[in-house]
């Protein structure tokens, strides 16, 4: 029995560690230094190619980390401050997809996918190990069994 329920377990474990992960780094720390080192990384630097703010030393990005760290003692949370820069750059300036609408589709659909994979390879496997086995008929184990000592 608890053979049978044991990757379901496993799996349930797993959904609730994600689930924890993404609650906690979804919940904004209280340093300034870790919110603006977090935004760093989610915000494209306006001037550079493909480069965060935390990577860029372009002239333009040490402005705005400066910016940033001024709105965030001002007290702004991080919401509007990414949507100061998007008005000021567009949705260009933003790493990190939106949460809801088309992005939340593109990159939902992969997850669900592989979960309905692996409870279907789940549900084969179970389904598999449930057939019945075949056996050989009588008069099949006695032409085995004639066979194997060497008579016809």
């Amino acid at each position: 029995m608890t053979r049978r329920w044991a990757p379901w377990l496993a799996l349930a474990v797993l959904v609730a560690g994600a689930v924890v992960v993404l609650v906690a780094r979804s919940q904004p720390s209280g340093s300034v230094e870790a919110r603006a080192g977090r935004l760093e990384r989610e915000l494209a630097c306006p001037v550079c190619t493909g480069e965060s703010l935390a990577e860029s030393n372009a002239p333009e990005a040490r402005a705005m980390r400066e910016d940033m760290r001024e709105r965030m003692h001002a007290g702004q949370s991080d919401d509007e401050i990414v949507a100061a820069y998007v008005r000021l750059y567009g949705e260009r300036v933003k790493l990190r997809p939106d949460d809801g609408g088309v992005a939340l589709l593109a990159w939902g659909l992969p997850v669900v996918a592989l979960v309905a994979g692996g409870a279907a390879l789940v549900a084969a496997l179970v389904r598999w190990s449930r057939t019945p086995r075949l056996h050989a008929a009588p008069e099949d184990e006695a032409l085995v069994a004639r066979a194997r000592e060497g008579r016809p």
